[in-house]
């Protein structure tokens, strides 16, 4: 297949030279196009699964508790971990003022303001279908 400088370059040849070439040259562009489809590399989703599990809510943890069954948790600071996690069965999903740390590259958690927190809060909640969201607590310096 050729670059796309040479299809391009074709293309303004074509025009310029014989304009009776146009409609060749228009359909080989269009069917360029066509084999050059653009998928998202940063969104996990995908098709949704068939198989679509009941969202966990306090009443779901509160009855795995109570039959003491163990809760699965795990940490997410943004869309893809978090929709991994969904997708492996957790029930909760932790959002922690760690991400200071892991994510953003701060020296120490305190670092991490509200507005930050409440970004990945967001992001996590996107990806999510079942699991339960917890924000950890933050509290900014006075």
């Amino acid at each position: 297949m050729a670059s796309r400088a040479v299809i391009s370059k074709t293309f303004r040849t074509a025009i310029s030279s014989q304009k009776s070439h146009l409609p060749a040259v228009a359909a080989h562009w269009i069917a360029v196009a066509q084999c050059q489809t653009r998928h998202s590399s940063h969104s996990p989703i995908g098709t949704p699964s068939a198989t679509s599990r009941k969202k966990v809510t306090i009443n779901t943890l509160r009855a795995l508790h109570q039959k003491k069954e163990p809760i699965t948790m795990i940490t997410a600071h943004d869309f893809p971990s978090a929709h991994v996690a969904d997708a492996a069965g957790m029930e909760m999903i932790l959002v922690g003022d760690s991400l200071a740390m892991v994510a953003l590259g701060m020296e120490d958690t305190s670092e991490v303001v509200l507005d930050e927190m409440i970004l990945h809060c967001r992001s996590v909640s996107r990806a999510t279908k079942g699991a339960f969201t917890v924000r950890h607590p933050h509290y900014e310096k006075g």
